[in-house]
């Protein structure tokens, strides 16, 4: 796919064009409707369902932008309570019978007003660090009941605490400064003066190998797409 996370089509016709073109044995293909609307609208929540299938620690997030833009994972998350997303989430999920960690991803629809379902994911994700910033300790909760031991403490989640993939996020904030024909409008940002800490996905100052070790496998992908673009 060149790089591409997906392709986009207008109609019927652009995607039998499209199934044209692909390899043979190339495997299922999954059609999706874009929900219209910036990817800002997105919104997530993650859980622990216990042994007893009772929901002991949530946190809900909205995800402000994502990498790749549009159609990624995300690259600046706010946590941010969304009531209304937590109480679709959680009654699915337990009327499911599910235990253990779970994560969905809702994105609210403009045009008929409701959130629609993206995905659930039935494992931690890279943003569930977010939810340790913000006061809700999702693994250890985990960890503590697994091995039969008393419930990890419990906090109320705190708001406006931001989560950012710098890299991934740069590119992207810049990718809506110059791609103004891009089929999703730009992200709505949050007001940044209710944001109270934030953290980072990887590497700190006392630890800068992390991040240095990204810089280093971004820099061996553009080098690869670059030869790979020239040759084709």
């Amino acid at each position: 796919m060149n790089g591409n996370k997906v392709w986009i089509v207008d109609d019927a016709k652009q995607l039998s064009h499209l199934c044209q073109t692909l390899p043979d044995k190339v495997g299922n293909l999954l059609v999706q409707e874009i929900v219209k609307g910036p990817e800002s609208n997105i919104f997530l929540w993650c859980a622990y369902i216990n042994s007893q299938g009772r929901i002991s620690a949530e946190f809900t997030a909205r995800k402000c932008r994502q990498y790749p833009p549009g159609f990624g994972s995300a690259s600046l998350v706010v946590s941010e309570s969304n009531n209304q997303v937590s109480s679709i989430a959680s009654k699915f999920i337990t009327g499911l019978g599910f235990k253990g960690i779970v994560a969905f991803e809702f994105k609210f629809d403009i045009d008929s007003g409701k959130y629609k379902l993206i995905e659930i994911n039935p494992r931690p994700s890279l943003w569930f660090s977010a939810s340790t910033s913000a006061g809700v300790y999702l693994i250890a909760e985990m960890i503590h009941d697994l091995f039969g031991l008393d419930s990890a403490p419990s906090c109320r989640q705190r708001e406006g605490v931001t989560w950012k993939y710098t890299i991934k996020d740069i590119y992207s904030s810049l990718f809506y400064k110059f791609k103004s024909d891009f089929i999703l409008p730009p992200p709505v940002m949050p007001s940044s003066t209710s944001w109270i800490s934030r953290s980072e996905v990887v590497g700190t100052f006392g630890d800068p190998f992390p991040l240095l070790a990204d810089v280093s496998l971004f820099i061996r992908k553009f080098i690869k797409r670059f030869f790979l673009f020239r040759r084709l």
